[in-house]
């Protein structure tokens, strides 16, 4: 059997003009959203903020992941540096950088193994050793 080329879907891209911060509601907030979770940089693994869920409220873990994206690409060097988890106009140009939501969706599986993205590994881990930590409820 031949191996097919993949065929990209199209891919929206993402234009933040305005700052973003906790507290902030917006359509924009939830293409960050989308932006963060398209390119490792969850938000949640489930609920409000996972992928498919998005909303449009700026909350914590909005916040924390975009400490994570900002601390990736060298914008931030701790979170107690000033701008540390807000999208200022370091961050949106970094975003406007890399163009789009996500990386085109293959319409054709490919034929080797995709690698696990790292930042989505690291957040399943971190979510076991919090389950594992919590007492069991005897069932």
């Amino acid at each position: 059997m031949p191996i097919l080329p993949l065929q990209a879907s199209p891919v929206a891209t993402i234009a933040l003009t305005r700052g973003l911060k906790l507290g902030i509601v917006g359509a924009d907030v939830q293409n960050l959203q989308r932006f963060l979770n398209a390119n490792g940089f969850v938000v949640a693994l489930s609920g409000f903020g996972s992928v498919g869920n998005e909303t449009t409220y700026f909350g914590r873990a909005t916040q924390a992941a975009v400490l994570k994206f900002q601390l990736a690409n060298g914008i931030v060097q701790s979170e107690s540096e000033p701008g540390a988890g807000t999208v200022g106009p370091k961050t949106r140009a970094k975003i406007t950088s890399m163009g789009s939501i996500g990386a085109p969706a293959p319409t054709v599986a490919p034929a080797v193994p995709q690698t696990i993205n790292p930042q989505l590994l690291q957040a399943l881990i971190e979510l076991l050793r919090q389950l594992q930590a919590k007492p069991s409820s005897g069932y």
